[in-house]
């Protein structure tokens, strides 16, 4: 495939990603830096939803024929040997970062497209410090970023490490994760989460049919699980036509790798082996750009 149809792919897939995020206000900076003291768990009930939705797509895909392929070579960019310390750290840089902010590289494409213009460039062009940042600092790193399997390829999941049926472990954790999610509506309703007094439709007139359809696009938020199922649905198309999964952090090491190979072709820099193996993301960049015509059009 050609990375003029798959930035099209992508672009399309990160337009519905972008519309539902803005739909799930799961870009307000407040909504994320509230989760991390647990005083609005919109966040939590989007992402959770999100997984759940996507294990039953990957599960579902694990079974059926000529797709099973695909849901196997996506699934299996993600069980790369990572390091756990770096990874440890990594993890608590994104959430300080994400702390102090409130966006993460998703949610900060979310906010340009939602008009919140100083938030979301400001951010984002940090973004893009951070991965030239790191991209300079990474050959001293990599001794210490890199990690070795220590585990044979059929011991690196659950499923096979327990000799079970990929399909079976996925649906385990999607209905566990449903359930924590709906434990967490029941005591934190989303319509009280977003600063309202009451839903803007009774919940059996939604079910049943009776609000045209029009006027559900139209709401200005919608209930953080139904936008994050929706979020999990996406990596069906996904999957099936690039055999990737939902990811936007390594659209900004694409766009340093790129404006450094043509502005200093011959530099050390541009030679690096991390920026060549991330240089032809470009697929990323197109999700990137969806997102931000999804939350606008939202």
């Amino acid at each position: 495939m050609s990375d003029l149809a798959s930035v099209a792919i992508a672009a399309g897939v990160g337009t519905g990603f972008g519309f539902f995020l803005e739909k799930g206000r799961v870009f307000e900076p407040s909504i994320i830096v509230n989760q991390f003291d647990f005083s609005n768990n919109t966040m939590l009930k989007m992402f959770l939803s999100a997984v759940a939705s996507s294990m039953c797509v990957q599960g579902a895909l694990s079974v059926m024929g000529s797709a099973q392929q695909k849901q196997e070579d996506a699934r299996r960019k993600n069980l790369e040997p990572r390091n756990f310390v770096a990874t440890a750290v990594g993890g608590a840089m994104l959430g300080t970062g994400m702390a102090i902010c409130g966006a993460c590289p998703g949610t900060v494409a979310v906010q340009v497209g939602a008009g919140l213009y100083e938030t979301g460039l400001t951010i984002m062009s940090g973004g893009l410090l951070a991965a030239l940042s790191y991209s300079l600092l990474e050959p001293k790193l990599r001794h210490w970023t890199s990690s070795k399997p220590k585990t044979s390829p059929k011991q690196s999941s659950v499923d096979r490490a327990l000799n079970c049926s990929f399909w079976k472990v996925a649906l385990v954790m999607a209905g566990g994760l449903a359930g924590v999610v709906a434990l967490l509506e029941n005591y934190f309703p989303w319509y009280t989460q977003v600063g309202l007094s009451e839903p803007p439709f009774p919940s059996s007139a939604v079910l049943h049919g009776e609000v045209p359809l029009m006027s559900l696009l139209k709401l200005r938020e919608w209930p953080a699980y139904v936008a994050g199922a929706g979020i999990g649905l996406l990596q069906l198309p996904l999957i099936t036509m690039l055999r990737q999964t939902i990811g936007t952090s390594s659209s900004y090491v694409t766009c340093v790798a790129n404006t450094v190979c043509a502005a200093a072709p011959n530099s050390d820099l541009a030679k690096n082996q991390y920026l060549q193996r991330k240089k032809h993301g470009y697929w990323q960049v197109g999700l990137v750009g969806g997102v931000m015509a999804g939350a606008f059009l939202s």
